[in-house]
């Protein structure tokens, strides 16, 4: 079970450990919680926000990675 910043709670339905994915032409591994979201495609927690340097500007939707 996870609850969403809206505190809605989502039944986890499967992880995927070691997962590669792209942000802006950078490759990380993440391990990946999947959950039905409804509209979303994804969303980045808290918990991986405040473990990597990552820029997010939501207004623009913008992320970038912080050398």
């Amino acid at each position: 079970m996870v609850q969403l910043a809206t505190k809605a709670k989502r039944n986890v339905i499967f992880k995927v450990p070691n997962c590669s994915i792209e942000i802006r032409s950078q490759e990380i591994k993440v391990n990946l919680t999947i959950l039905p979201l409804g509209y979303y495609e994804m969303l980045i927690g808290m918990e991986w926000l405040e473990g990597h340097w990552y820029l997010v500007i939501f207004k623009e939707k913008y992320i970038s990675y912080l050398v």
